[in-house]
């Protein structure tokens, strides 16, 4: 394994599949002494874009200012750091990171998608039994989702590419949410819910025959466990 595989996208094409699935974002200025591949310790200054846990440990994509190019570098081989945009020394790089995606709105957008994930499929089955378009649906639940989180910051193109493997669900998966959903919520967190899924579907005009069955399905579940 080398210690930066050179992927370029002005040559290779676009971001490999890996860094659009689990990649974090993290914008700093990071000069590094890092292992090259005969071990040699040689100096970087990189422009980091993302960070993750590939299979060959902890690695950050970023544009290396030498290469004028884009490179992985593994975290393992990062032998010194210092942040050229807080003029601080960095003892662990990747915690260093993680604190610095932790203040972007991806992390609160990657909470909700975590922690929430059955309400915002539930939601976003109900808007997409209605007739809206896909920009609707898109900017409604992004609105729903800075009201929760309380995160101004986060965008309709942010929601949008994280909405996109769960789009178009079928009935059977709708039901199988709610009934989750119907275990593991407190009756407040029913009654907020089915408040929110009302005032969410209504305010987009007449419902669909779709939308009130799968309402009335909602209302009928969370009244059975209450």
């Amino acid at each position: 394994m080398s210690a930066s595989i050179q992927y370029d996208p002005t040559r290779h094409g676009d971001m490999p599949e890996v860094w659009r699935q689990i990649g974090m974002p993290a914008a700093a200025v990071l000069r590094i002494g890092y292992e090259d591949t005969v071990g040699s310790v040689v100096e970087r200054v990189i422009d980091t874009r993302m960070f993750a846990n590939l299979a060959f440990g902890p690695t950050i994509l970023a544009h290396c200012r030498l290469r004028d190019a884009v490179r992985e570098f593994r975290i393992d081989r990062i032998h010194s750091c210092f942040d050229e945009s807080t003029g601080q020394p960095v003892e662990d790089v990747y915690e260093h990171l993680h604190n610095l995606y932790m203040g972007t709105p991806d992390y609160t957008l990657d909470c909700l998608m975590n922690e929430q994930h059955d309400v915002l499929r539930v939601l976003l089955y109900l808007l997409e039994a209605g007739d809206n378009t896909s920009e609707q649906v898109t900017a409604a639940l992004a609105e729903t989702c800075r009201h929760l989180s309380g995160d101004e910051r986060i965008s309709d193109a942010a929601l949008d590419e994280r909405l996109t493997p769960i789009r178009g669900a079928g009935a059977q998966a709708y039901r199988a949410w709610v009934g989750r959903l119907g275990k593991r919520l407190t009756g407040d967190a029913r009654h907020l819910l089915l408040r929110l899924a009302n005032r969410l579907v209504k305010r987009e005009g007449e419902l669909s025959e779709a939308q009130r069955d799968a309402l009335d399905y909602l209302s009928a579940r969370f009244t059975q466990v209450a």
